[in-house]
């Protein structure tokens, strides 16, 4: 039962890695390839993607205060980690909610 326990943080971990290294991946490609502004991967009558540089939080709210942001993505962060410690969620679903 242990054994189980520990391949389910081990992959629960791998899975937030690599889902973080894409992310940084793709980010880092577009920053390099694209200047802000400029539409890229179009789709005819589908969709447009553009290159929008955004500082802040949901449509640039408190984009002039990423210290604040910084601070409330840590507490929650904390509280997390913290409702996964003391609930111990069962389900599969719960388990890569919280990844």
């Amino acid at each position: 039962m242990k054994s189980k326990k520990v391949f389910d943080i081990v992959w629960q971990i791998g899975l937030g890695l690599v889902i973080f290294g894409l992310d940084r991946l793709v980010k880092s490609h577009i920053l390099s390839s694209y200047s802000a502004g400029e539409a890229f991967g179009q789709i005819p009558y589908v969709a447009d993607f553009v290159f929008v540089k955004n500082t802040g939080a949901a449509f640039s709210m408190f984009s002039k205060q990423t210290d604040i942001l910084a601070i409330v993505s840590v507490v929650f962060i904390i509280a997390i980690l913290l409702y996964r410690i003391i609930k111990k969620p069962k389900s599969f679903l719960e388990k890569l909610s919280i990844v």
